[in-house]
């Protein structure tokens, strides 16, 4: 199996207003994501099978969390959801 990694922002982890859920949320969407690719697109069961089964309603709430506070933009598509990560992964 292919070892990755996911590079998350500094300034997300330490922002007071963001919940722990929803750092791991977006520490887990980085996991999909590079620095010239700061995008991820997983379905929402496995999101929340990777966070520890949970709810999908509270995996949506850390979505809104991240996009209210300007970390995540979410695009719909004909396929599913497509999550910007902001502000973008550096190297």
């Amino acid at each position: 199996m292919k070892k990755q990694f996911g590079m998350v922002e500094a300034s997300v982890m330490r922002d007071p207003k963001i919940s722990t859920g929803a750092k791991a949320l977006y520490a887990l969407l980085c996991t999909y994501a590079s620095p010239k690719k700061p995008y991820a697109y997983p379905r929402l069961t496995e999101v929340s099978e990777y966070l520890g089964d949970v709810d999908p309603r509270t995996v949506r709430r850390y979505m809104s969390e991240l996009k209210d506070n300007k970390y995540l933009e979410r695009t719909k598509t004909k396929d599913g959801w497509i999550f910007l990560l902001l502000p973008k992964v550096t190297p």
